[in-house]
């Protein structure tokens, strides 16, 4: 299975919980996926700058992301 939608490379894609993947990308957005579906659920924007790390809660209601823009957001 191959997951295509970032627009630049693809840094960060290590967050799974349950079907749940995050991926992290230097084109500034987070994207969630469905491992069982193999499709974007969702795209998450706001930083200004690409997106090197992020965390899921362990309950998987909140994503932490941190970004070279030196910020750090918690979506949720």
């Amino acid at each position: 299975m191959v997951l295509r939608g970032h627009e630049e490379h693809v840094i960060t894609c290590l967050q799974i919980q349950g079907d749940m993947l995050v991926t992290g990308s230097d084109d500034n957005t987070l994207r969630v996926w469905s491992i069982e579906q193999g499709k974007l659920l969702f795209t998450l924007v706001g930083h200004a700058g690409g997106v090197w790390t992020s965390q899921l809660s362990t309950d998987g209601k909140y994503i932490i992301s941190g970004s070279t823009d030196r910020t750090v957001k918690v979506i949720g």
